[in-house]
This record gives C-alpha cells, structure tokens and sequence, in this order.
C-alpha cells in the first residue's frame, strides 16, 4: 500500500521492461523516517536507541520539535553531502544515520531538518 510521489514516463510514452527505466516513485504507507548525515566526530557517541528532536531547517521559532529515535549508525564513512561542508572545502567525512519520528510531523519528502541527538540519561544516584 501506498502512493505515487513522482511520474517519470509521460502518458503515451513507449516503455519496454528490458529498458531498466523505472515508471515511478512510490511513497508507501508506513511511518516517516529521517535520513541523516552523521559527523564522523559524533559516530562513537551515538547508537540505536537513542532519543532525538526533529525540526525543520529554518528560522521560525514556532517550528514543531517533533520527537524521534536512532534506528541506525550506518557502517561506511562516506564523503559529507552536506552544502555548509562542501562550500569550506574540507574533507568531511559521514556516516547515514536513519531516525523514526515518534508522531506524523507533517513534514513534505525531501524537506530538510535540523536533528538534534540526545544524550543518554545519567543513571540515577542510589
């Protein structure tokens, strides 16, 4: 179950399965996930199960912090996609980390977030 995001073949165009060309995007019906890059500085200190906030890339103070948990850390540093790293020129480097938002935020596909990682809590004093 879910929906078409995106049509890539106009209506009346000739497709052949041999060609390999996808028709179109699907956005299935499941909860969002958030797709982020993790500085290869913060790998160490961040695993599954962690909380985190969500919010999105902007200046509006009213944006919604929309609660979330670390699914993944993923294995392979790569180089950093991030446009703030690209335009230093440095050599960045990241992992993908996958985060489950807790509630629907609303969020469009493709929109950027700001993800912010909570520490662990402090085990209580006894």
């Amino acid at each position: 179950a879910g929906s078409i995001a995106r049509r890539l073949v106009q209506a009346g165009a000739t497709v052949s399965a041999q060609s390999g060309q996808a028709l179109f995007e699907l956005l299935p019906d499941r909860p969002r996930i958030v797709r982020a890059e993790l500085n290869e500085t913060f790998v160490a200190a961040v695993h599954p199960g962690m909380r985190a906030e969500v919010t999105v890339d902007g200046d509006d103070p009213r944006a919604a912090v929309v609660p979330a948990r670390v699914l993944r850390v993923g294995l392979v540093f790569g180089p950093s996609r991030l446009d703030d790293d690209l335009a230093q020129g440095n050599d960045a480097r990241a992992v993908d980390c996958v985060l489950a938002l807790e509630r629907d935020p609303g969020f469009r596909i493709g929109q950027r977030v700001l993800v912010r990682i909570l520490p662990d809590a402090e085990p209580s004093a006894r």
